[in-house]
């Protein structure tokens, strides 16, 4: 659940159209969307969730999907030894539900995406097929400062377990710069 402060930067985002905040997130931390690039905010799926944002990218090895959420920047972010907190455990609660609805209902998922493509052409295999392969999950929350040696222990194995990549309000801000340069602040 966002706080004050969370929704305040994601209503800056989406009244500003400075999109390339989240998209900075493809070049920085995945190996795909160098060929092509989509972000779509405030993604459904289906009647049960709305996803912060859905980010698409293409490379040559095809699509691939990330799906993000945004918690507190503040609060209970992790805790004293760097274990995760509440506000993150509920960011990773989310992915998990997110995750459960995409394998149970996939092709209600093809209906969504296939409301975005042009009517002159097909939905390519990617957005068809079930491959949870090309499936991955953002969640980010809190500040630099909240993490530490054992969150980012916590933050590599979620990655490679379960393609979850726990990330800080600063990494985002990192990612814009290396995108748009640095004397962008």
């Amino acid at each position: 659940m966002l706080d004050r402060l969370g929704r305040t930067l994601l209503a800056f985002i989406r009244k500003q159209r400075a999109y390339f905040i989240v998209a900075a997130m493809l070049k920085s931390y995945f190996q795909f969307g160098h060929h092509e690039a989509y972000l779509f905010p405030e993604f459904q799926l289906g009647n049960s969730y709305q996803v912060d944002y859905l980010l698409v990218g293409k490379s040559s090895d095809g699509y691939s999907f990330v799906f993000v959420e945004f918690e507190a920047p503040v609060g209970n972010i992790t805790l004293a030894a760097g274990d995760i907190g509440l506000a993150i455990r509920k960011g990773l609660t989310q992915l998990a539900d997110w995750d459960a609805w995409i394998e149970a209902h996939y092709a209600s998922l093809v209906e969504t995406f296939d409301k975005f493509r042009r009517h002159d052409e097909c939905l390519p295999h990617e957005f068809v097929t079930l491959d949870k392969s090309r499936i991955h999950y953002v969640v980010v929350g809190g500040r630099r400062a909240d993490f530490n040696d054992r969150t980012y222990r916590i933050r590599r194995k979620a990655q490679k377990e379960r393609s979850e990549l726990i990330l800080h309000y600063d990494n985002l801000a990192d990612a814009a710069r290396n995108v748009i340069g640095e004397w962008t602040y």
